[in-house]
């Protein structure tokens, strides 16, 4: 049942991550169940005191006995309600840390799947219980325990008198159910339809709050285009609250309907029963009245938490999916062996994108050492970058094999084969942090002598001095308000740097000086070439400019390898495709 399989889940997270958090609302269950209990004993003997026996004394003793149980059960289930709040927190901040962790260990063809997305949205709605708050089953769950208890004592009580009362109760809870429990299916399934939805109106939002898009918003007068955006994502979101709110209006009416019903008929039987019975105290009558409110209202909760703990195996069932997502397997495999060059060979691969039916790559045949300096040059779309991702293990090839020192490179452990390479894409990612930890990635560690290597070899330090700045400078203005937003060059310097400072064997380029001029890229390529002599380089570029320092270079077209050869080679094939592109090129430039 989606019930227990609900709460094996949430039980075994929390116990592995707070196991006070659990101790504390076992405490606030007992404490919840003894108040009601306290409301229907109490007022019998109250009442008694002063109709039947005509003691204010006891009266008066019987009042303070029940306020002061009831004020101290609520003092302290107040103080614990603050330790639980503060325990659940942690487990909050756990839960998240958890869901990080999954994601940054996922198969890197997931996070370029929209249903990858979804799935975590709803996994995410699944901590919440749908709503009801984070790990709101458990809570639900002791619910039902203290509800039970109240329950049973509630029917002892009644049954001393008329059983017959609590068919009554049953029935009127049953068909109550039936209406909940359908209810509570149209709003989960609602709920799924939205998600996509959110998702479009999460990403427009935090669209509006990026400041990285207020150029284009003020130059392209963007404003109307993007709040229309929101509005209609809002928009159709809010169609589905509002069916939801429909539903729940439905079920209420229902319900209070019923409530009254069952009032009318409990009342009139306790009435009847009282007048036919003289030995019935005004106390006996406070009694069952106040134990069938609290039956009647215990045995509906238990119903219902019940329908909400199943409702909500459904979201447990999308955080399992979630969880049962296919990750990097990073610690297991053969070491990578030490050696002076490492030997890539690409043989007969070929490679589709999931959901795709054409092949991005088609009968890949390459070999090349870690000493080599190669360019890669193509049209867009040619399976440049493809093959640098299945080079780095981001996907894993559709049919053939990629070897290294003529070993598959699925046998090597992940970390060991990535300490191999350092690269710098076209999409590089910059940090709101300072400029050191973008280059060395680590708040505290790192050694002084490759950083200012690194930063003396990028042109890092070339433009701190002339900004006045040093490495310790916070990038964009999110945590420090001397915050810098570096220019597209100074940008692709620091994530060069960082490729720098992890002083790999081989260094992949794959059109890191997009954002340069065509000198200033020359004359970085030229240093790069000085800079990573002993280390091999893949440069992967549109333009030209890498060719002239690479050993080899490959011409990539519709997914295949059409040439290959040194600059001189290519460019003495008439019809060749590289020869056609260099000419372009330096036509285009001399015309400028």
């Amino acid at each position: 049942m989606k019930f227990f399989k609900n709460l094996k889940f949430m039980f075994s997270f929390i116990w592995r991550h707070n196991k006070c958090w659990l101790f504390l609302i076992i405490i606030n269950t007992l404490m919840g169940a003894f108040l009601p209990l306290a409301n229907i004993i109490f007022p019998k003997y109250i009442v008694d005191s002063i109709f039947q026996q005509r003691d204010i004394n006891m009266g008066v003793f019987w009042t303070l006995a029940l306020v002061g149980t009831t004020s101290f059960v609520q003092y302290f289930s107040t103080t614990l309600g603050y330790l639980l709040a503060k325990e659940k927190n942690k487990l909050f901040t756990s839960f998240n840390v958890y869901i990080a962790e999954l994601i940054m260990d996922m198969d890197y063809k997931e996070l370029e799947n929209p249903k990858t997305l979804d799935m975590k949205e709803k996994a995410m709605r699944s901590a919440f219980s749908g709503g009801r708050g984070f790990c709101g089953s458990v809570e639900v769950f002791f619910g039902i325990i203290k509800n039970i208890l109240i329950f049973l004592f509630a029917a002892l009580k009644i049954s001393e008198f008329n059983p017959m009362l609590i068919l009554v109760i049953l029935l009127v809870v049953w068909v109550n159910a039936l209406f909940n429990r359908k209810t509570l299916k149209d709003n989960y399934k609602l709920d799924q339809e939205k998600a996509p939805i959110e998702r479009k109106n999460s990403y427009i939002f935090n669209t509006i709050n990026d400041f990285t898009i207020g150029k284009e918003t003020r130059l392209y007068n963007m404003n109307d285009y993007i709040l229309n955006k929101y509005k209609k994502t809002s928009e159709e979101s809010n169609r589905f609250y509002n069916k939801a709110f429909l539903n729940n209006t439905k079920n209420s009416l229902l319900s209070t309907t019923t409530a009254s019903f069952q009032l009318v008929v409990i009342y009139i039987v306790l009435m009847i029963q009282v007048l036919n019975n003289s030995n019935l105290t005004y106390g006996d009558f406070t009694v069952q009245f106040n134990a069938v409110n609290t039956l009647s209202q215990s045995l509906m909760t238990i119903v219902t938490s019940i329908l909400t703990i199943n409702q909500m195996g459904f979201y447990i069932d999308d955080l399992t999916d979630f969880v049962k997502l296919p990750r990097m397997i990073k610690d297991i495999g053969d070491n990578v062996p030490n050696c002076k060059t490492y030997t890539f060979e690409f043989v007969n691969v070929s490679f589709k994108y999931p959901g795709s039916t054409e092949f991005a790559l088609h009968e890949i045949n390459i070999k090349f050492s870690s000493e080599q300096k190669l360019s890669f040059v193509g049209l867009n779309g040619a399976g440049k970058t493809t093959f640098i991702k299945l080079l780095l293990r981001l996907y894993d090839v559709t049919s053939g094999v990629i070897l290294l020192n003529g070993k598959n490179i699925q046998e090597y452990n992940y970390n060991e084969y990535m300490r191999l390479f350092a690269s710098v894409f076209q999409d590089y990612k910059l940090f709101a942090y300072s400029i050191v930890e973008n280059i060395v990635l680590d708040e505290c560690e790192f050694d002084n002598l490759r950083l200012e290597n690194a930063l003396y070899e990028s042109g890092v330090n070339e433009f701190l001095k002339e900004k006045q700045r040093d490495m310790n400078s916070y990038l964009y203005k999110i945590f420090d308000s001397s915050g810098f937003e570096p220019s597209g060059g100074e940008g692709q310097k620091i994530a060069i740097a960082r490729a720098l400072y992890k002083d790999a064997r081989f260094i992949i380029l794959d059109e890191p000086t997009s954002a340069l001029d065509p000198i200033a890229e020359y004359n970085l390529y030229q240093k790069l070439n000085n800079i990573i002599k002993g280390r091999g380089c893949l440069f992967i570029s549109h333009r030209l400019s890498s060719t002239v320092f690479a050993d080899k270079i490959y011409v990539f077209n519709n997914g295949r390898i059409v040439e290959e050869g040194n600059h001189k080679e290519l460019m003495s094939h008439t019809d060749g495709l590289y020869k056609d592109m260099f000419d372009k090129q330096s036509s285009y430039y001399k015309e400028g």
